[in-house]
């Protein structure tokens, strides 16, 4: 098997092709509110209550391995387990790849 690098790719004829030009997110096994499947780096939004107002938070999905669970992330590093926040809350408005400027 070699490496092409028209294609990003290793060539080994009929068998393994793998692209390294693309970024492999992991399943959390979870779906959002509207059923799409949440994958490590997509950016969600969710609204919660504080204070009897409406807050909306956006925010992004990365594997915590010191609790051994998928967190939903700040700007801060600092995450709240998804479990706690309920994946029927959350909308999938994008990935950290493709769509940065949602994060700022």
């Amino acid at each position: 098997m070699d490496y092409d690098p028209s294609c990003k790719c290793m060539d080994g004829g009929d068998s393994l092709n793998l692209n390294f030009g693309d970024n492999i997110m992991q399943y959390t096994g979870l779906k959002d509110k509207n059923g799409k499947e949440i994958y490590e780096g997509d950016v969600v939004s969710y609204e919660f209550i504080l204070f009897s107002k409406i807050q909306t938070k956006t925010q992004w999905i990365q594997y915590a391995p010191e609790v051994g669970s998928f967190v939903v992330a700040g700007m801060n590093g600092k995450g709240d387990l998804i479990s706690a926040i309920g994946s029927d809350i959350l909308e999938i408005i994008g990935n950290i790849y493709e769509n940065k400027e949602l994060l700022k």
